[in-house]
């Protein structure tokens, strides 16, 4: 029983050290339409809302913050996220983005293993096929 507890007050710190370890921000751009919003992210989680209001709103959360590295930037033809897990530390962490933007703009995606959620769309969505070499044998 002993061993079970120490097992328990284990999983207990690590688990604390993982929620101490995220790093969250919040971006918000005010745009006019028509704009385009790219999102080059990997290894994250992305969800995609759209609203009526004439800016964008990003929610940033990155596991083990200190393992990516994060750009953002605007112009006159849109808004920008470029989000990347750096070389060996950058492993350790998964990152959850939560982009709000107007229906009246276009999006741009490049996603690498990365789970998509679109909320509110309206719209027509073509995926192109995955683009690897087939090996034979």
């Amino acid at each position: 029983m002993q061993r079970l507890d120490s097992l328990w007050k284990a999983v207990n710190i690590v688990s604390s050290v993982r929620d101490l370890a995220v790093e969250s921000k919040t971006y918000q751009w005010d745009i006019t339409p028509p704009i385009t919003f790219f999102l080059h992210v990997e290894h994250a989680d992305v969800t995609l809302k759209r609203h009526t209001l004439p800016m964008i709103s990003a929610r940033v959360e990155l596991q083990a913050g200190f393992g990516w590295q994060v750009a953002t930037d605007q112009d006159h033809a849109g808004v920008y996220i470029v989000a990347k897990r750096k070389p060996v530390i950058g492993t350790m962490g998964r990152g959850k983005f939560y982009i709000t933007l107007p229906h009246d703009i276009h999006v741009t995606l490049k996603l690498e293993h990365c789970q998509l959620t679109l909320d509110d769309l309206n719209t027509t969505l073509d995926l192109p096929p995955h683009n690897h070499a087939i090996e034979t044998s």
